[in-house]
């Protein structure tokens, strides 16, 4: 029997899969505008109306939750050095 090895994504792994998955709602909401059902084109501008709120929503607030998981114990020491050196640069 092999051991178990750990599988890591890269960052364009991450980004693939989110494009995927955004780009899934798009399909299955011209699925339902092409499928002739009763209430199709109500039913195909809901599924856009949500993919804008989602993106507005995300774009809006991943700095903020980001932050909100920040912690100061977790920040490198080096971290912030170069802009205040820049910020004391600017004062002379």
């Amino acid at each position: 029997m092999r051991p178990a090895r750990s599988i890591s994504a890269t960052g364009e792994e991450h980004l693939a899969v989110a494009k995927i998955r955004g780009f899934a709602s798009v399909v299955y909401g011209l699925l339902v505008l092409e499928s002739g059902i009763t209430g199709a084109d109500d039913i195909f501008h809901l599924v856009a109306l949500t993919i804008v709120i989602s993106i507005v929503l995300h774009s809006s607030t991943d700095v903020v939750v980001a932050r909100g998981f920040d912690e100061q114990a977790e920040t490198p020491a080096w971290h912030g050095v170069l802009r205040r050196r820049i910020r004391t640069a600017r004062r002379r």
